[in-house]
C-alpha cells in the first residue's frame, strides 16, 4: 500500500485539529492571567460537577499517594480568541494495579481519527 500524500489544505485542518498545547506552552504564549482565567474555568466545571474531589495530601495514605491518577492539562486558542483548556486524566498508572478490562473505554483509535480526518480533508471543498 503506498503512502497518503495530503495537500496542503489537509495539513491545514490537521493543524487546527492537534493545535493544542501543553499548559507550561500555554501560559508562555497567552499569558498568566488568561490561562489561569481558562485553567480556573476547566476545574471549576469538574469540580461543580462533583467530578473532582480535592484533597490534602497530607491525609493521604502511603498507599493513595502512590495510587494516585495524574491529569495531563492541554490548552488551545478557539477560532474566536477564547482560550479552551481541557483536563485529562493520564491512566496508564492504573495498569500496576487495576485489571485491563475494568478500566477499559469505549474510544475511537488514533487510526481511526486520522483516516477520518484525511478523507474529510480530501472530500472538503474549499
Amino acid at each position: 500500500m503506498s503512502p497518503i500524500t495530503i495537500s496542503e489544505e489537509g495539513k491545514q485542518i490537521f493543524g487546527v485539529i492537534l493545535g493544542q498545547m501543553s499548559l507550561k506552552k500555554g501560559i508562555k504564549d497567552f499569558g498568566y492571567e488568561k490561562a489561569n482565567e481558562s485553567i480556573m474555568k476547566e476545574f471549576r466545571q469538574l469540580y461543580d460537577l462533583n467530578r473532582w474531589k480535592p484533597r490534602n495530601p497530607s491525609t493521604l495514605s502511603r498507599k493513595e499517594k502512590r495510587n494516585a491518577l495524574f491529569t495531563v492539562v492541554f490548552m488551545k486558542q478557539k477560532r474566536g480568541g477564547q482560550i479552551k483548556t481541557r483536563n485529562c486524566v493520564n491512566g496508564s498508572p492504573q495498569r500496576n494495579y487495576i485489571n485491563k478490562e475494568d478500566v477499559a473505554s469505549p474510544t475511537v483509535g488514533i487510526d481511526n481519527v486520522f483516516t477520518t480526518g484525511v478523507i474529510n480533508a480530501m472530500t472538503v471543498d474549499v
